[in-house]
């Protein structure tokens, strides 16, 4: 589910830049002080939304310099809510989550509930995305309460959204279910049709991911519908998205392909440049899915080459990780190694931990077929910690591939892990499966990915 804190808004993003520079040099020409900081905050806050977001951070900056020597307590807390959510773009969650703190601050001191209510929400994001769950819990519920004591049903319903996230990487997709459930009617009630159209696209990867695909096609169906009549783009495209990575997950990659191409198309008609980054990435992996590496290569390099454009450096890590895994399978090892390598240290200058995990996996693994045991050791080490630090590596449905090379690095290793680390990997999913809705889905689950029945294979030939 989105987060309308950090939706990417549609706009003429260069009349937006133009209008904010005049803007600026209006007010140097009265030495308005103020005047001067709002122009700079506009500036920032329209080259964040052409994804410029270093420059715009610089902007932002420099309003919050004027704005706190002014003591304009009002623009100081939005200031900082702005930078907070600009480092969020850029995964820096750290700095965001100090600039949340800030905001939140000032907000208390100005008595703004509603900015408080804001600030909270924000913060709940952000440890929620660094995977610190309860941390993550405790502030959504007390924006929970914060929020129906001042009657906003529409804040209510998106922190129902973001509990109901948690839920999912706590592992408790019924409680997850029943979040969104709560939040949909808030949402209809309050007629917020982008909110309702959002938790019926939540609905439906959480369909996807109970094996119920009939039910997944009907909520992400009544999602598009509704994103159609508001003309709700940005939104539009993480559905279309969520259609293509069902269709290909059941096998029907032709019309994921479909859905794809579609994201990729009306990504560029908007100018929403990390959708386009999204769209060419995930064409990428079902081009590789299909065995035709040289598409997959050129979707992936006109992915890496966009994302350094806009500076989408998680982006960037994630198409450097792809084309990684598939110089692997083209047994280009060493060229493997030299990407994973690569994106690694994109990584490290972000707060990703299930990215950095993965990772380091298959560092482990391509150091083993270059014969350096010793740094397939460090590696493998560094992932065990990180398997012990964050819950279930993220999504760890999305995880399968990195815990089966994991156990196999391991055990080729001869690591005393190996087999605690196959418990885990089968002990987790075993828990997802044990939520499912019946045994044909339970079987599904286990047998569909090849990965995952691997991980069943084992723990039943012990």
């Amino acid at each position: 589910m989105q987060h309308s804190l950090y939706a990417e808004a549609i706009n003429d993003y260069a009349t937006a830049v133009a209008t904010a520079q005049t803007a600026i040099t209006h007010a140097q020409q009265t030495k308005d002080a103020l005047l001067i900081a709002r122009g700079y905050t506009a500036l920032g806050s329209a080259l964040a939304r052409q994804a410029q977001y270093d420059e715009a951070l610089v902007h932002l900056q420099k309003a919050l310099s004027i704005q706190i020597e002014k003591d304009a307590l009002s623009d100081v807390a939005k200031t900082w809510h702005k930078i907070g959510s600009v480092n969020y773009f850029l995964a820096k969650y750290q700095p965001a989550e100090e600039a949340a703190h800030a905001a939140l601050q000032a907000y208390r001191a100005l008595g703004d509930q509603q900015g408080q209510s804001a600030a909270i929400h924000n913060l709940s994001v952000l440890a929620w995305q660094k995977y610190d769950l309860t941390t993550a819990q405790s502030w959504a519920e007390q924006v929970l309460q914060l929020r129906r004591a001042i009657g906003d049903s529409v804040g209510e319903a998106h922190t129902l959204g973001l509990l109901a996230l948690v839920a999912g990487l706590q592992g408790d997709k019924n409680l997850e279910e029943t979040y969104y459930q709560q939040a949909l009617p808030i949402y209809r009630a309050a007629e917020h049709l982008s909110g309702a159209a959002s938790v019926l696209t939540s609905l439906g990867l959480l369909s996807r991911q109970r094996y119920d695909f009939p039910q997944a096609r009907i909520y992400l169906a009544e999602a598009i519908a509704i994103q159609q009549e508001i003309q709700d783009q940005s939104n539009k495209l993480l559905t279309l998205s969520t259609l293509g990575s069902l269709e290909q997950f059941v096998g029907n990659l032709n019309h994921a392909y479909e859905y794809h191409t579609q994201v990729l198309s009306l990504a560029q008609s908007t100018g929403i440049r990390r959708n386009q980054v999204e769209a060419l990435n995930n064409l990428g992996a079902l081009s590789r899915e299909q065995a035709d590496f040289e598409a997959a290569h050129d979707y992936l390099q006109s992915a890496l080459d966009l994302s350094r454009d806009i500076q989408f450096y998680l982006g960037e890590g994630v198409v450097l990780f792809n084309l990684g895994i598939l110089a692997w399978l083209q047994n280009e090892v060493k060229k493997a190694d030299d990407l994973f390598t690569q994106a690694l240290a994109v990584y490290d200058q972000l707060d990703p931990l299930p990215y950095v995990a993965e990772t380091k996996v298959w560092l482990a693994r391509t150091a083993l077929s270059l014969k350096q045991t010793d740094r397939a050791n460090t590696y493998i080490n560094d992932v065990l910690l990180h398997l012990e630090n964050t819950p279930l590596w993220g999504e760890i449905e999305n995880r399968d591939w990195a815990f089966l090379v994991t156990i196999e690095v391991l055990t080729a290793l001869q690591h005393p892990q190996a087999t605690a680390v196959a418990h885990t990997a089968y002990t987790h999913l075993q828990a997802i499966a044990n939520q499912l809705p019946d045994d044909k889905a339970r079987h599904a689950f286990w047998h569909h990915l090849p990965v995952r029945h691997t991980i069943w294979q084992m723990m039943q030939d012990q």
